[in-house]
């Protein structure tokens, strides 16, 4: 299948920017989005290999005309608003993460070569599900986010069965690695080891399902060689399939850091926050013949070294 032009949105965050120089190695013409200019954006060394797009997806006649523009075979859509406060003014990023993907869904239905559109959702729709958690489980909204997640799912299903659009949802579990915000749980960690500063955390019991960013662009990249009939209108969960205590992954990590950090465990809990959560990955096996190559070990390895190596970018 010949994939001439893909068109990533969000692609200035933590997995579009590591996404986009994945693609970039294997020669895929890449264009992108986001709402900062690209000086401003973790991209900016890559001026001239991109075609980078400032602009808003809210605005349906902006999303209308960079569709036409691009005329991609691939989308994308990464690009989302991370909301999790509950209160009822949250919800409106909530509208505004449904409405960019109603932009692009309806766009898209004027592109003649387009083959495949992959919508992200979040293991966050599961809640408190019983784990492994499976893709046919249907969760309740914990945030605004989950929510909106949920919604673009359904919103998904129906541009594919009544309109036949193609499109595909990748459900990743906790992502980590290279160049994320030192405010997630991994990078957090990592920081504060690095800086010999205290580490607060709940007391670590609960396990969780992690997958290196390595591993979920390598799915992406296998979502878009492989042949597309089976998966379209899917949902697909990427992640390790394997528990970890949040407590084993600091240990982990205050090893590899050689950190001298005191570690508060004296965090309560979130009010019903899961103690086990995590996943199956059969079906991602099955329909893309794909499974992890990173243990948890050799990812945080190397997360721990790029943030070593790229201080500067982080340590302010």
């Amino acid at each position: 299948m010949n994939v001439d032009n893909i068109l990533v949105t969000g692609g200035d965050g933590f997995i579009g920017s590591n996404l986009i120089r994945e693609l970039l190695k294997d020669n895929y013409k890449v264009s992108t989005t986001s709402r900062k200019p690209l000086e401003e954006t973790s991209l900016r060394d890559l001026r001239g290999r991109i075609d980078f797009h400032k602009l808003d997806l809210t605005n349906e006649n902006h999303v209308t005309k960079l569709i036409k523009k691009v005329n991609p075979n691939v989308i994308i859509h990464l690009a989302s608003i991370i909301n999790k406060k509950n209160d009822p003014s949250s919800l409106n990023d909530s509208m505004k993460n449904i409405q960019m993907s109603l932009n692009i869904y309806n766009s898209s239905l004027k592109l003649e070569n387009l083959h495949i559109i992959i919508n992200f959702g979040t293991a966050e729709e599961y809640s408190n599900n019983i784990s492994p958690l499976t893709e046919n489980q249907i969760g309740i909204a914990v945030s605004p986010y989950s929510l909106s997640k949920i919604q673009i799912n359904k919103l998904s299903t129906y541009f594919h069965k009544i309109h036949n659009l193609p499109v595909v949802t990748l459900r990743p579990f906790l992502v980590y690695g290279e160049n994320q915000s030192p405010t997630m749980i991994i990078p957090y960690i990592i920081t504060q080891g690095l800086k010999n500063n205290q580490i607060k955390t709940t007391p670590g019991e609960q396990t969780r399902d992690f997958i290196y960013v390595k591993d979920l662009t390598s799915a992406i990249i296998r979502v878009i060689e492989i042949p597309k009939k089976e998966l379209l209108g899917e949902t697909i969960n990427i992640c390790s399939s394997k528990e970890i205590t949040v407590r084993e992954v600091i240990e982990k990590i205050k090893q590899l850091t050689n950190s001298n950090s005191k570690i508060n465990f004296n965090i309560p809990y979130r009010k019903n926050e899961a103690m086990r959560f995590f996943g199956s990955n059969e079906k991602a096996k099955k329909l893309l013949k794909w499974e992890p190559s990173y243990p948890i070990e050799e990812g945080l390895k190397r997360t721990v070294n790029w943030y070593k190596n790229n201080m500067d970018s982080w340590k302010n």
